[in-house]
């Protein structure tokens, strides 16, 4: 195999490698960041709606979260191209709140960003 090819090899398959590695843990920090700041959300939506329905005399439902925080995860993610990762993530806040699937995540070395959605669930 000559120079050129090996080289034109090794800098491929390191930016594949490159994509997997720094586009999970890119992917996955998103996650917990999105589901964290959602989660800090609905605890103050809680508080403010228990605080109204009680001056209203009404009766108060409560949003169910998880008592430990906001679950956030990367199941598995594969480099199609460098840059572009096929992911199966998910977050979830408690039993009723939770958003997941397969996506398309780009990364950019900084950071990433979902780029669409091919199959989802909500909760």
């Amino acid at each position: 195999m000559p120079k050129r090819n090996r080289l034109t090899l090794f800098v491929l398959v390191a930016l594949y490698l490159l994509t997997w590695v720094g586009g999970w843990s890119s992917h996955a920090e998103q996650l917990r960041a999105e589901a964290g700041a959602t989660y800090r959300h609905a605890e103050h939506l809680k508080q403010g709606e228990a605080g109204n329905v009680r001056e209203d005399g009404g009766e108060y439902r409560t949003i169910r979260l998880h008592a430990d925080g906001p679950h956030a995860g990367v199941s598995w993610c594969i480099p199609v191209l460098p840059g572009i990762l096929l992911a199966d993530s998910y977050y979830s806040l408690g039993p009723l709140g939770g958003r997941g699937g397969l996506k398309i995540v780009l990364y950019y070395g900084a950071g990433s960003e979902e780029l669409c959605m091919l199959w989802g669930w909500i909760s």
